[in-house]
């Protein structure tokens, strides 16, 4: 990105960017009404559709405003460290910057409770007190499995629900983690009272994301309208037909939409190219030249890795694995931690970790535990599984060059070098056959039996044997080796019971871990049970005839069965 680019690639706009941040202005007014008519606000939507940028760059501000409401908004979006902990800081340090309270009296705001905090907040801040608790589905997924968990949640409910506290609270996150908020079920009854779906840019909020930047101030630049009605067509996934014609694969009454990453991605590099032109115009021919939007978006990452050392460009490709879950969230890591899971020395994983960094497409957080790394944003998740992808297959083609052009004077070579080529040859076939595992603690010594059901995008077919009959589980841990992406059916078998278990893996490196456990005595009438542990919720494929568009984006839900805060295991 140039030095004095109007555009702000993959990184979150925030309050320093309000007079830059265009396309908004309805739903910035929609949001602040809900926000101060209302002790609770749930703000959901789709990754990519701006949410962070939303609250930071315009509705914080306005809430803020001196000439408006001026009303002390927190806003806190860090979910790595203790919690509640973390949320009593942001109270603090945002009443130290709106200069609400000194910083040598800060340390008297000590109540052992969020609640008792924010009463002895109420001489200091306005009110209400606006608390934004942004990327909020991170608290389920850093700390679900946490002993501390459920004092958590017990907190946060008592903020959300007590009359008395001069509080509002905003919930904001992805839509695909709303089953989470399960926990708050019994203590929040209100929790989808007041809420507001985002929904990404429609065409003529893109046209202003993309016009409004590079014409302010000294930038003085304009865009060609053929390009802009082009960018339109792209970025959206529109044919260029009329607009009364229904685009093959696209519902009925589904309006075209636009998420703002690419938009930033493909407007940052096309002022890279034209930001010396002197017609200060920007060409459709700059454009078509860089290859279009498909072509800009998917070379993002390439562009950025170009010219790596081979073993860097490597060892990021392992690191993304696990930086990026199966269903395209982002995962923080400590650095320590994750030079362990890749099994390298920090000195050697440091580099590639600073240069991600310095690229914008991850960002790393300094905690007591040490430094942490995550991806800048969760659109850019998809982008870096292409690359990837893309990566390995090149890895795959090399490997099998090289098996080729071995000669016999090296198969015959010193045995530690054959048992490092048979490793090699190991991880490659994982690696090109997409092997994840299947992990069963087996405790209950049950007859274990894994189905394919179905395979998605490019994977092979299911097999023809619709079952492979594992031998009793003889041991309390059992390991199988699955193909992706596929669905499976596990069916555990013992005595007079059976128990079935959906699993999905996504492919090389994906781990699924569950534990055998007999099913309960009875299960109500129209209900279901389902085992404590991962449940997949949603359709990966729209188009194979077995599910319906509105069960997308498919996901994972936790389970925790005796949860205190799950009372019942059943769903309807």
């Amino acid at each position: 990105m140039t030095a004095a680019s109007p555009y702000k690639g993959l990184q979150p706009y925030g309050r320093e960017d309000q007079e830059n941040f265009f396309g908004r202005e309805v739903e910035k007014d929609i949001l602040i009404g809900r926000i101060l008519s209302h002790q609770l606000t749930l703000l959901y939507a789709a990754t990519g559709a701006g949410k962070s940028s939303l609250l930071a760059a315009a509705v914080i501000p306005e809430l803020e405003d001196l000439g408006g409401e001026d009303l002390d908004a927190v806003y806190h979006r860090s979910w790595l460290g203790n919690p509640t902990e973390a949320i009593r800081e942001s109270i603090r340090q945002t009443l130290h910057r709106r200069k609400k309270i000194a910083e040598a009296d800060l340390p008297s705001l000590d109540g052992d409770t969020l609640t008792e905090l924010l009463r002895q907040c109420e001489p200091y801040a306005s009110e209400p007190l606006v608390l934004i608790l942004d990327q909020f589905e991170e608290l389920f997924r850093y700390h679900a499995d946490q002993p501390y968990f459920p004092d958590v949640i017990a907190q946060l409910a008592q903020v959300m629900t007590d009359p008395s506290l001069p509080v509002a609270v905003v919930l904001s996150m992805r839509e695909d983690f709303l089953a989470e908020l399960s926990v708050f079920r019994e203590d929040v009854p209100d929790l989808f009272a007041n809420y507001y779906r985002l929904q990404k840019l429609t065409p003529a909020q893109a046209r202003e994301a993309i016009v409004r930047p590079v014409a302010r101030g000294a930038f003085g630049f304009a865009y060609e309208e053929a390009l802009l009605d082009r960018l339109s067509r792209d970025l959206s996934g529109q044919e260029a037909v009329r607009p009364d014609v229904e685009r093959p694969g696209r519902r009925p009454g589904t309006r075209p939409s636009i998420e703002g990453p690419q938009l930033q991605i493909v407007c940052n590099a096309l002022w890279e190219q034209e930001h010396t032109n002197p017609d200060k115009i920007i060409r459709l021919a700059t454009y078509e030249r860089l290859g279009g939007a498909e072509t800009i978006v998917h070379g993002y990452v390439e562009g950025i890795m170009r010219g790596w050392p081979r073993g860097e460009r490597s060892l990021a490709s392992r690191a993304f694995a696990f930086l990026v879950t199966e269903n395209g969230a982002k995962m923080a890591y400590p650095e320590n931690v994750l030079a362990q899971i890749l099994n390298v020395k920090p000195h050697k994983l440091q580099p590639v970790l600073r240069k991600l960094n310095a690229a914008r497409i991850l960002r790393d957080e300094q905690r007591p535990d040490g430094l942490w790394y995550e991806l800048y944003h969760d659109v850019i998740a998809r982008i870096i599984r292409g690359w990837n992808e893309a990566f390995r297959e090149r890895r795959q083609r090399l490997v099998k060059r090289g098996i080729v052009t071995l000669t016999a004077g090296f198969l015959l070579a010193a045995g530690l070098g054959l048992y490092q080529f048979y490793l090699q040859s190991k991880q490659q076939a994982n690696i090109s056959g997409n092997i994840g595992q299947l992990r069963m603690e087996n405790a209950a010594r049950a007859t274990l039996e894994i189905t394919c059901i179905r395979s998605y995008g490019e994977s092979k077919p299911c097999p023809e044997e619709k079952s492979r009959l594992e031998r009793p589980g003889t041991e309390d841990t059992h390991i199988i080796r699955l193909a992706g992406p596929r669905d499976y059916m596990l069916t555990v078998r013992k005595d007079d019971w059976v128990q079935r278990y959906p699993v999905y893996i996504e492919g090389f490196q994906d781990v699924v871990t569950l534990r055998v456990e007999p099913p309960p005595g009875s299960v109500p009438d129209g209900m279901a049970y389902i085992p404590a542990g991962i449940f997949r919720m949603g359709d990966k494929d729209d188009k194979d005839g077995m599910g319906s568009g509105d069960e997308q984006p498919d996901h994972n839900v936790y389970v925790r069965g005796a949860f205190p805060f799950s009372r019942s295991p059943y769903v309807t």
